[in-house]
């Protein structure tokens, strides 16, 4: 077996992007409490955890940067309440755990009743946009145990033959 020796740029960037995920679990809980996939506007909590977080993201402050400067990315703007936008939709900072909140709260809540791909994407981009939103929903519902069971539960009772009836067993 061969183990690929990181060179001391790549290590350095590893390192960047760890020192970058400034939000715990807990904080990204508390940022999407009040939020719901059924309101149509986000929860004021959330935008404020947003606006402040992409203060702090180098993409996010880059992109800022470009829309004062008026050479703004096709699709990008600052919006009135200081947030920056991408299609009128928030853009979320690179922070693992205030994604992966907000894939459970549009995926495994009480109210979003572990909807499938596409629907799980289709209620997150009515409001948001990160880089690789759709690959994320995919990869998260891939991996959600009642999901998994429940295809399996399902494929399970699709190949089970069913008794034909009115025919008289021999």
């Amino acid at each position: 077996m061969v183990l690929s020796i990181l060179s001391d740029d790549e290590a350095d960037h590893l390192l960047q992007l760890v020192r970058m995920q400034a939000v715990t679990r807990k904080h990204a809980r508390s940022a999407v409490r009040g939020e719901s996939p059924l309101d149509e506007k986000t929860a004021e909590g959330l935008l404020s955890q947003v606006k402040e977080l992409q203060g702090e993201d180098p993409l996010c402050l880059r992109l800022r940067k470009e829309c004062d400067s008026g050479k703004a990315r096709n699709g990008y703007e600052l919006s009135q309440d200081g947030l920056l936008r991408y299609k009128d939709k928030v853009v979320i900072p690179q922070q693992k755990a205030l994604t992966q909140e907000l894939l459970y709260l549009y995926h495994d809540d009480q109210f979003a009743g572990h909807w499938g791909v596409e629907k799980t994407k289709e209620l997150l981009q009515r409001k948001f946009y990160w880089p690789d939103l759709a690959n994320d929903v995919r990869e998260y519902i891939s991996t959600c145990p009642v999901c998994q069971k429940n295809a399996h539960m399902a494929s399970l009772i699709r190949y089970r033959s069913l008794p034909v009836l009115g025919k008289k067993s021999r």
